[in-house]
């Protein structure tokens, strides 16, 4: 699959599921809603380290800019 996430927009995802890691370790979230976060976190962090979003592919959005090419935008 061809890479469409950014480095910010892979940073910030990983960001997002560190947060709610730790909000479910410092036990701020538990039950239903922190099995859901921390599924969602997990989705994060895996699209994140593929680089590949596949919402972003059915959407038409592009974030990964090749050094010296501009990202398409669709």
């Amino acid at each position: 699959m061809t890479r469409n996430l950014g480095w910010l927009d892979r940073s910030v995802r990983l960001l997002i599921a560190l947060l709610f890691l730790l909000l479910y370790l410092l036990g701020t979230i538990s039950g239903i809603p922190a099995f859901f976060l921390l599924v969602f976190g997990a989705a994060l962090v895996l699209t994140s380290a593929m680089g590949v979003c596949p919402l972003y592919l059915r959407c038409g959005l592009n974030t990964f800019r090749r050094k010296g090419h501009a990202a398409d935008h669709h």
